[in-house]
């Protein structure tokens, strides 16, 4: 729980710098980019805070990957949560939502719902499945490579996952 309190603290005083910026150009294509930029600032943040993560763990390892695969999928994994779709407030509720049984949340979480209420359980459902909707997302510009790491990125580990994935799956818990 405590590790929760601080992710809200920290997407409460999320920013972007200048610095955040050139990297995020660095790594970036054009249209992966304008992907990026329909994420909200803390979930931005969190991005660059798991690619950083992601780099330290490989030189601390030495992990042999392809770093700039790894950068991409480090700050793309979370895209298909967007701005405009899913709130603090959702991410807070799917939290706590996870403490349910999982039948009870895939019928909380639902797609193409109206009203108030009805676009909470939308914001669950795209939170509970970003990383496929990510993936879609990624597929639909050209960049299958970063498609497969982020569409796995919460499958549960395997023996043949690419070093990218395992790499990206700690850097994230880390963060």
């Amino acid at each position: 729980m405590i590790k929760r309190i601080r992710q809200l603290y920290k997407a409460i005083r999320a920013g972007i710098t200048a610095e955040d910026e050139s990297f995020i150009n660095e790594y970036l294509t054009l249209d992966e980019r304008k992907l990026f930029d329909t994420m909200a600032v803390y979930d931005k943040r969190h991005a660059l805070n798991v690619a950083a993560s992601a780099a330290k763990l490989v030189r601390q390892y030495q992990i042999t990957v392809n770093f700039r695969l790894m950068m991409k999928a480090a700050l793309l994994h979370d895209i298909g949560r967007t701005a405009d779709t899913v709130i603090l407030s959702d991410k807070i509720l799917l939290v706590l939502l996870e403490m349910l049984p999982p039948r009870l949340q895939h019928f909380i979480a639902k797609d193409k719902c109206q009203g108030f209420i009805g676009r909470r359980r939308q914001a669950l459902y795209r939170c509970m499945h970003h990383a496929f909707i990510g993936a879609v997302k990624l597929r639909k510009i050209g960049a299958l490579d970063v498609a497969a790491v982020v569409e796995r990125h919460h499958n549960k580990p395997d023996d043949n996952d690419d070093s990218e994935l395992v790499v990206l799956r700690k850097a994230d818990e880390a963060n």
